[in-house]
C-alpha cells in the first residue's frame, strides 16, 4: 500500500473504509454490483418471474399434463430413417415412374408368419399347421374387409400345396412353413396396421402358450417391416428410459457434490419430465405435417438430460452462493436470474442457432433441427422460470442454504432501493481472513481480486498454462494441433453418406431373429421382405445430379460390366443417363426381343456377383421372362409366344394351375 495518508492517492475510500477502485472491480467480477447498475431487461424479467411465480408453478406442470398424450402419439408416429431418394436424382425419377406404372405396389410391404416344428419332425405340413394358417389368414382377410384396398395378396404353403414342384413356402429342411401377405399401408393406415400387427402377435403368443410341449407341436413367430417397426418403438419406449435412468448417477453425483443439497436435486429431477412431455407434445403437431424420425426423439432425450443438469449447475450454484452470503430469498432469485440467467440464455441461443443449420438437410432429417430446437427452448424456459418459481413458492427446498448465524436480512429490495437493501454482517474470524485491514480507520475491506487468487498461482498446471500462452508457443501449438488433425478431418470428409437397414432394428427382438431365420431357410422369392425393383421402360429425362452424387470409378466399372458383359468395351457413366424425352408411343415389352434382353441382364447380374458374399442366383429373381437355370448357371429364358399361349389360353387357364400362376405374375409385373 502507498504510505501516503492522502486517501485519493492511496485509493482508500475514507467514508466506507474500503479501497474504492478495487472494491468496484471486485463487484464487477463477482456480479455483486447489481445494486449499482440497472440490468434493464434482465432485471425486468426477474421481477416478472417473481411476480407471477404462482402462475408459473401451475402453468408448466399443467401444460405437461395436457401434452402428455400427444407426446405418446409422437412416439407412435415416429419413423425409422427415410429411404426416399433426394428429389431430382435418377432414383427419384424411377420411383415416380414406379408409382405411375404400378400404383397398387406403392408402399407395399410383405409380412410373414412362420410355423416351425419344436422337435425334429418329418415335415411341418400337418392338419394342425393348416388350422393355424387358416386362423391367421382369416384375421388378415378381416383386416382387408375393414380397410378396403390394403391387402394385395395372401399366400401360404397350402395355397399351392403339391400343385407345383418345389413349393417355395416350405423350408429347405421341411421343418418350417410360411404364411405371408402383401399389403399397402400408407398415411393414417400405418397406425391401424401397427395395431393389427399387435393383435397378430397376441394371437401368435396365445397359440404358443396353449400348445403342450413335446413332439407334434409348433413354434409360431411373426416378422416383417411393420412388426420390426413396432418392435423398434417398443424397444425405444422400454429401453431408453432405462438407459437414461442408469446413466443419471454421474451428472447427479457432480451436481450433488456442487450443491450438497438433496432437496435441490429433486427440483432438477422434477423439471426434466416437464421438459420432455412439453417438447415431445409440441413435436407431435410437427409430425402431422412432416416426418419425424426416431433418432430425433433420442437426441431430444439426450439434450434434455444434458441441458437440465448443465443449466441447473449454473443457476442453483449461484442461488446457493447468494443465500450463503446473506441474501434473502427474493434477492437470491433475482440475482440468479440476472447474473446466471444471461449465461444460460446465451448458451441456449447459440445451441439453437447451431441446430437450426440442420434445416438444409433433405427430407425427414429436418426433424433433427426442429426436435433439437424445441427441446433447447423448452429446457431453457423451464430452468429460467419454473425452477426459480418453485424455490420462491417452496422456500424450504432451499433451507439448506439459509443465511448463517449473524447475518440478518432487512427489506426485500433488489439493491435499487438503499433503504430496502440494508444488510448488517457480523464478521467472524474466518470471514476476517478474506478481508484487508485498513490501518487508517481500523476496519476491514475486501481483498483485491489479484490478492484472492494469489494462493492458486503456483503448481504444474499454472506453470504449463503460462508457457503455452506465451509467444511463440501460443501460435505454434494451435498450428501443430491443426496439422495433426487435418488428415483425420480429410478422412472424415471423404466418407459417403448412407445407412444400413440392420442398424435400425432392435437386435435382441424375436422379430429380427425370425427374419434372419426365414431368409436362411426359405428361397429368396418368398423370404425377402424388401426386394430391389428393376424397371424397364421408356428413356427418362436426364436429371441434374447433385454435387458429390457422381458414381465412383469402381461403380462405373461394375455398371459397364453389367451393361456390356460380352466384350471389354467401356461405356461411360454419362452415356447411362438418357437424354431423350419419353416418346409418344409407349414401349411394348410383349416380344421375344425384350425377353432376351431381360434374361441377358439377369445373367450379367449373376456373373458380376459370382464368388461374392452377396452372390445372386436365378432363385433370387422374380420375372415372367425366365424360369430355372442351365447347367452353366445362366437362366432359362422363356419363349414369349409359347408362354403367352400357355397363360392366356382358355383351356390352360381352366385346367392348368401353373397357367393361372403365370398369368397372375404377368399381371403384377407388367
Amino acid at each position: 500500500c502507498n504510505d501516503s495518508s492522502d486517501g485519493e492517492e492511496s485509493g482508500l475510500d475514507r467514508s466506507s473504509g474500503s479501497y474504492g477502485g478495487e472494491s468496484d472491480e471486485l463487484e464487477e467480477l463477482t456480479g455483486k454490483a447489481h445494486g449499482k447498475h440497472d440490468h434493464g431487461c434482465a432485471s425486468a424479467c426477474a421481477e416478472c418471474i417473481w411476480r407471477f411465480r404462482h402462475v408459473l408453478i401451475v402453468a408448466w406442470p399443467l401444460s405437461a399434463i395436457v401434452l402428455a398424450y400427444p407426446a405418446f402419439l409422437l412416439v407412435l408416429n415416429a419413423l425409422p430413417l427415410p429411404k426416399s431418394p433426394p428429389r431430382g436424382t435418377q432414383s427419384d425419377l424411377a420411383e415416380d415412374l414406379f408409382e405411375a406404372k404400378f400404383p397398387y405396389l406403392v408402399g407395399m410391404k410383405m409380412e410373414m408368419v412362420v410355423f416351425t416344428c419344436r422337435t425334429q419332425c418329418e415335415s411341418a405340413v400337418s392338419g394342425l399347421t393348416q388350422g393355424y394358417v387358416q386362423q391367421i389368414k382369416d384375421m388378415v382377410k378381416q383386416f382387408g374387409n375393414e380397410n378396403p384396398g390394403t391387402i394385395i395378396d395372401i399366400r401360404s404353403y397350402y395355397s399351392f400345396g403339391t400343385k407345383i414342384n418345389n413349393n417355395p413356402m416350405i423350408s429347405y429342411d421341411k421343418q418350417s412353413l410360411l404364411l405371408s401377405w402383401s399389403w399397402r399401408v400408407n398415411g393414417t393406415t400405418k397406425l391401424v396396421a401397427q395395431a393389427f400387427a399387435k393383435s397378430v402377435n397376441d394371437e401368435v403368443d396365445l397359440i404358443n402358450e396353449l400348445q403342450p410341449s413335446g413332439p407334434g407341436t409348433f413354434e409360431v413367430a411373426a416378422t416383417g417391416p411393420t412388426f420390426l417397426n413396432r418392435a423398434m418403438k417398443e424397444t425405444l419406449i422400454h429401453e431408453v428410459p432405462i438407459h437414461e435412468i442408469s446413466t443419471l448417477w454421474l451428472p447427479f453425483g457432480i451436481l450433488g457434490y456442487r450443491l450438497q443439497s438433496f432437496r435441490l436435486l429433486m427440483v432438477v429431477l422434477c423439471s426434466m419430465p416437464i421438459s420432455i412431455l412439453i417438447s415431445f407434445g409440441c413435436m407431435y403437431f410437427v409430425s402431422l405435417h412432416t416426418s419425424v424420425i426416431m433418432y430425433a426423439l433420442m437426441m431430444m432425450l439426450m439434450l434434455c438430460t444434458a441441458l437440465s443438469f448443465d443449466y441447473s449447475l449454473f443457476t442453483l450454484t449461484r442461488f446457493k452462493e447468494e443465500r450463503l452470503h446473506g441474501a434473502n430469498m427474493k434477492d437470491a432469485i433475482h440475482t440468479t436470474i440476472v447474473q446466471s440467467g444471461h449465461v444460460v440464455v446465451v448458451s441456449g441461443l447459440v445451441l439453437t442457432i447451431a441446430y437450426a443449420a440442420m434445416l438444409v438437410l433433405p427430407g425427414a432429417f429436418k426433424s433433427f433441427c426442429i426436435a433439437a430446437c424445441s427441446m433447447i427452448i423448452c429446457s431453457l424456459g423451464v430452468q429460467m422460470t419454473f425452477v426459480p418459481s418453485v424455490l420462491a413458492v417452496f422456500p424450504w427446498l432451499g433451507a439448506d442454504f439459509d443465511p448463517p448465524d449473524g447475518v440478518h436480512d432487512e427489506g426485500l429490495g433488489h439493491g435499487n432501493d438503499p433503504e430496502g437493501d440494508k444488510r448488517k454482517v457480523i464478521l467472524d474470524e474466518d470471514q476476517k481472513e478474506d478481508q484487508l485491514f485498513d490501518p487508517v480507520h481500523g476496519s476491514h475491506s475486501p481483498k483485491s481480486p489479484l490478492a484472492k487468487v494469489e494462493a492458486f498461482r503456483h503448481g504444474i498446471y499454472y506453470d504449463l498454462g503460462g508457457k503455452l500462452t506465451q509467444f511463440p508457443l501460443n501460435i505454434v501449438v494451435p498450428l501443430l494441433v491443426y496439422a495433426v488433425t487435418a488428415p483425420l478431418t480429410m478422412r472424415c470428409a471423404s466418407y459417403r453418406m448412407g445407412h444400413a437397414y440392420e442398424l435400425q432394428v432392435p437386435r435382441g427382438r424375436l422379430e429380427w431373429a425370425t427374419a434372419l431365420r426365414i431368409q436362411k431357410d426359405f428361397p429368396s422369392s418368398v423370404g425377402c421382405m424388401m426386394p430391389t425393383l428393376i424397371i424397364v421402360t421408356n428413356p427418362l429425362p436426364a436429371p441434374v445430379p447433385p454435387v458429390g452424387a457422381l458414381p465412383s470409378s469402381e461403380e462405373e466399372d461394375i455398371f459397364n460390366q453389367l451393361l456390356n458383359p460380352s466384350n471389354g468395351t467401356a461405356i461411360s457413366t454419362t452415356s447411362m443417363v438418357p437424354t431423350t424425352t419419353t416418346p409418344a408411343v409407349p414401349l411394348d415389352v410383349r416380344g421375344q426381343e425384350f425377353f432376351d434382353i431381360n434374361c441377358a441382364m439377369v445373367d450379367s447380374l449373376i456373373q458380376a456377383t459370382k464368388n461374392k458374399s452377396y452372390a445372386l442366383s436365378a432363385e433370387d429373381f422374380s420375372s415372367p421372362t425366365f424360369y430355372g437355370t442351365h447347367a452353366n448357371g445362366k437362366v432359362k429364358c422363356l419363349n414369349y409366344r409359347l408362354t403367352h399361349y400357355y397363360r392366356a389360353n382358355y383351356f390352360t387357364q381352366k385346367f392348368m394351375f401353373t397357367s393361372q400362376l403365370m398369368q397372375k405374375l404377368w399381371d403384377r409385373l407388367v
